[in-house]
């Protein structure tokens, strides 16, 4: 699924921003029974487009057929929730790296170390595909760095 996944982002346009996780949710009672004890890929994000185009383009991830579909239009308030994550402080600790491109290569070696079977105690590991503004960033980032960028006329 994250191959696909990642084909889908790299024609996908700037105005979709998406997550892609591996969840591993203990069998706890608090937490929701769709959730409680399982280990699922999770894909959510934002679209700023009208129904028709969103539908459009959401349209290949539908055709993944998730066991939960939660992609749907909210309003700006909402926004927030749409990661789902908790809304109250809870424990935890992160680290992030901002990447151009994820290669083909990594997919594998990710699958192993976070996938469903990798045996991680990981709670979440996460790949994001940004949009907008921060696409741009990104794009510009990458071509500053490119050998085209430094040569001289």
């Amino acid at each position: 699924m994250l191959t696909r996944w990642l084909e889908w982002t790299a024609q996908a346009p700037e105005e979709v921003t998406t997550a892609y996780r591996h969840l591993r949710f203990p069998p706890l009672p608090d937490l929701l029974e769709p959730f409680r004890g399982r280990n699922l890929v999770m894909i959510d994000g934002a679209v700023l487009a009208n129904d028709a185009q969103a539908e459009r383009i959401l349209r290949p991830l539908r055709e993944l057929q998730p066991d939960l579909d939660t992609l749907a239009r909210v309003p700006v308030t909402a926004v927030s929730r749409i990661h789902l994550d908790p809304e109250q402080p809870v424990p935890g600790d992160g680290a992030s790296e901002l990447l151009d491109a994820l290669p083909p290569s990594a997919v594998g070696k990710l699958i192993e170390a976070a996938g469903a079977e990798s045996g991680t105690s990981l709670f979440s590991t996460e790949r994001l595909h940004l949009g907008g503004a921060a696409h741009w960033v990104v794009r510009r980032q990458a071509v500053a760095r490119s050998p085209a960028s430094t040569r001289s006329s």
